[in-house]
């Protein structure tokens, strides 16, 4: 049984599913302006008066703060769902409360910031009514919108709320299919023409289509839920939606009109019009002032009076192209004020009227371009005109001056030849000075190059001296302290402590050797005086005897030593040179590796790959002996000068070895002067423990002979380097 107050109202009874019933008079409304006001209140009979029925068919509010609950009656004998539709996109929250026959209510919400629970995807809100057969649901529904609050709603089923759809988007299709050939024919004039105009217009068509896509709704396909639900949610965003496009046209017409000149108080105060569309704006973004809302439609249809005006009096004084122009704001501008008057709620609101705007834009887009078009025509005939009195004025200026040139050829000729004289003597003159300069380039070049070379001399001198300075006078004076210690009587030394400082001079004496050996290995090589003997050998018999020699030491930092790999690698080198290589290798491996680690050899036979600038082994047989330490690696920084001579590394020996920073160097020219190469592979920062070297020496072939003698001058690699 429904509630006296219900009974009073019409029903609404659907009985196929192409029904389209508008709600119009059937509906009661009631506004709730302090939208505090729940279902249980507006449904309770202390409030049922409050409802008052709707005279309009279809509902409209205008610019209001408040919340307004409709109340209708339905009654589902279609056999089919029955759905609510409203085509009013902008609604910021819309909530339906459905009675059920336990006499309380189903509640369904539709609002922006719950777009994702949409039942329908529509672009307006479309919600099933939960109803029973051939039963009468009363049916509440609350709306609160920051735009214009005005209800073209009805109930329907499947079949009339899709027809209806098909429509209304065949309807919003053409109308923005309209716009954004527009758009694009503009812009693609504006690209060739390069006027500004075009750019404003453009974006003035830009700002009508967000417009109509936020009024219609079809940000949500445009920008997408999220994006979308917050532009309905700011309450700014009808202000921004409307005035943006206003106060671009106002902008496009002071360019396309030239009011500046033929029209300076209308050009003012378009400016002036922009300014207070923008402040409008701000004030609406920042405060909610509601006075900005309210004189939201005066700014707009003001900003339309005063740009149709401009178009008026500069068509008067004979700007053709402005026809066009007022045409097309003409057919706007009534669209406009019917709109407004909707708005406003003067006159009645009605699906004719709702869509007048876009049937007015789509007009107005057209007839603006061919105002722009004609404009082009114009200027185009102006310029014409202009081009052909240039024209003359240069005919009669050549003429003139032709007779002036002609005066003056007979005095040009007589100084060409003076001219073409003086000429040759400059050529001899140039001549011979490009001649000394070339002579001068030449011992400039000679100089520089041998400076470089004494400079780089006089480093290398530097460096050894400061090396030698150190690196012998350290053990020098080692061993003449404890000489100094052992020959003093007043010392009585043990045996076993006289075998200590022995023992320790004669350590001293390794260093110094071994310096004086790596300084003298420097020297032959790079004197040219080294003498390879390449023979066929088993590399992997002379890194074996390299690890038996290295076991003691190896042994003192209670590093093991592994080798891995082939068991004959057979390779074309100097065996000794190759020993040498090996040794210096493994040594910086022991140096380097802390107490109780592990250093590996590997010998591989392959094919290299290339790799930076290794190409040179890229397709021939090669041996790869590898060395790996667990030490703390190689940084790129000093990758970059590890095989130079006296390279400091920032890593440190683990044991107090000293290192003189010219091993590795000996190390790449021996290599290379076997025709292989040497590189590293480690850095700290990939996460691989230890450092890696790698030789390459290639693998011996069945027509070498091994009878030859190899020299290999390396101060003239250098050079050619």
């Amino acid at each position: 049984m429904l509630p006296a107050f219900v009974q009073s109202q019409p029903i609404l009874t659907l009985r196929s599913s192409y029904d389209l019933l508008p709600l119009g008079g059937s509906v009661a409304v009631f506004e709730d302006k302090s939208r505090l006001l729940s279902i249980d209140n507006v449904s309770s009979p202390s409030l049922a008066n409050r409802f008052q029925p709707s005279t309009q068919a279809l509902p409209n509010f205008a610019f209001t703060s408040s919340a307004i609950w409709l109340r209708f009656s339905v009654v589902n004998k279609s056999g089919d769902k029955c759905f609510l539709q409203i085509y009013n996109a902008p609604l910021d929250t819309l909530d339906v409360y459905v009675s059920d026959v336990h006499g309380g209510f189903i509640h369904k919400r539709y609002g922006a910031g719950l777009m994702g629970t949409r039942e329908v995807t529509m672009t307006y809100p479309v919600l099933s009514l939960p109803t029973t057969p051939d039963s009468t649901h009363v049916v509440y529904v609350r709306a609160v919108s920051y735009g214009v609050m005005y209800f073209a709603s009805h109930v329907g089923g499947t079949a009339g709320v899709m027809d209806a759809n098909f429509y209304f988007t065949c309807f919003n299709a053409l109308s923005f299919g309209i716009l954004a050939v527009m758009i694009l024919y503009n812009l693609f004039v504006f690209v060739a023409v390069r006027r500004f105009s075009y750019l404003l217009y453009v974006l003035y068509c830009c700002a009508t289509v967000l417009f109509f896509a936020y009024q219609k709704g079809y940000l949500f396909l445009l920008l997408g839920e999220q994006i979308a639900s917050a532009l309905y949610r700011f309450p700014a965003t009808p202000n921004i939606v409307v005035l943006l496009p206003a106060s671009l046209i106002c902008l496009f017409a002071s360019r396309f009109l030239f009011t500046r000149v033929n029209a300076p108080r209308l050009h003012r105060l378009l400016y002036v019009l922009v300014a207070l569309n923008m402040t409008n704006i701000v004030l609406e973004c920042t405060t909610e002032w509601i006075l900005a809302r309210k004189v939201l439609s005066f700014l707009v249809m003001l900003s339309t009076l005063t740009t149709l005006v401009s178009a008026i009096v500069v068509y008067r004084q004979g700007y053709s192209s402005a026809k066009f122009f007022l045409a097309g704001w003409s057919i706007w501008l009534v669209c406009t004020i019917i709109y407004a008057l909707m708005v406003e709620n003067i006159i009645v609101t009605t699906r004719a009227i709702e869509l007048v705007l876009q049937i007015g834009a789509s007009t107005e887009v057209v007839l603006m371009s061919f105002a722009l078009a004609d404009r082009i025509n114009v200027l185009q005939a102006e310029n014409g005109r202009l081009v052909r009195e240039q024209n003359a004025m240069l005919e009669a200026k050549v003429h003139e001056r032709t007779k002036a040139l002609e005066e003056s050829n007979s005095q040009l000729s007589d100084a060409n030849a003076e001219i073409h004289r003086q000429i040759e003597i400059q050529d001899e003159l140039t001549r011979e000075i490009e001649l000394t300069n070339n002579e001068l380039q030449i011992s400039s070049e000679t100089i520089e190059e041998r400076n470089q070379r004494l400079t780089l001399l006089n480093k290398e001198k530097n460096d050894i001296l400061g090396m030698v300075s150190h690196d012998l006078r350290n053990p020098l004076m080692t061993i003449l302290g404890l000489s100094e210690m052992m020959k003093t009587p007043s010392y009585d030394f043990s045996v076993e402590y006289q075998h200590t400082l022995a023992a320790q001079i004669y350590q001293a004496g390794i260093r110094m050797n071994s310096l004086i050996k790596a300084l003298l290995d420097v020297d032959a090589i790079e004197s040219g005086k080294l003498r390879i003997h390449s023979i066929t050998l088993d590399a992997v018999s002379v890194v074996k005897i390299v690890l038996r020699d290295f076991q003691e030491r190896a042994a003192a930092k209670k590093i093991t030593l592994h080798y891995n790999g082939v068991e004959t690698a057979v390779v074309l080198a100097d065996e000794a040179l190759l020993y040498q290589i090996i040794e210096n290798l493994v040594s910086n491996a022991i140096k380097y590796s802390p107490h109780g680690c592990s250093v590996w050899v590997v010998v591989k036979e392959q094919r290299t790959k290339s790799k930076e600038n290794r190409s040179v082994l890229e397709s021939v047989p090669c041996c790869l002996i590898f060395v790996n330490d667990e030490g703390p690696g190689i940084n790129a920084e000093d990758q970059k000068s590890l095989f130079g001579k006296f390279a400091r590394l920032s890593a440190k020996p683990t044991g107090g070895e000293t290192s003189i920073g010219l091993g590795l160097s000996i190390v790449k020219k021996l290599v290379e002067a076997m025709n292989g190469q040497v590189w590293c592979e480690s850095i700290p920062e990939t996460g691989s423990p230890g450092a890696k070297f790698v030789v390459a020496l290639p693998a011996a072939h069945e027509n070498y002979s091994s009878d030859g003698l190899q020299t290999h001058d390396f101060m003239q690699s250098e050079r050619e380097a």
